[in-house]
C-alpha cells in the first residue's frame, strides 16, 4: 500500500494500514519536506510526486497493489 499525502488525514490512514497485519506500507508520496521526513521516520520509500512513484514502479523499485489518496477538500 502507498499513501499519497501525509497530512492529518493521510497520517490516520497510514496508522490504520500499519496496524493491519495483512498490509504493508511501501511508500509515501508527498512533495513537502515534512512528508519526506515522515516517510524516512516510517522506514518507507518517499516520492515527491505520483509521476516519480510511477516511474519507480515501472522500474521495479516499488510494488503498489493499492493506494490511499487523501487530499484537502479546501474550505
Amino acid at each position: 500500500v502507498i499513501a499519497c499525502t501525509t497530512g492529518l488525514i493521510g497520517r490516520r490512514h497510514i496508522e490504520h494500514v500499519r496496524s493491519e497485519p495483512q498490509t504493508h506500507l511501501t511508500a509515501v508520496v508527498d512533495p513537502t519536506p515534512a512528508g519526506l521526513a515522515y516517510a524516512e521516520e516510517l522506514g518507507v520509500s518517499a516520492y515527491a510526486s505520483v509521476e516519480e512513484l510511477l516511474q519507480a514502479r515501472s522500474d521495479g523499485a516499488v510494488r503498489v497493489d493499492a493506494a490511499i489518496l487523501a487530499v484537502s477538500c479546501g474550505s
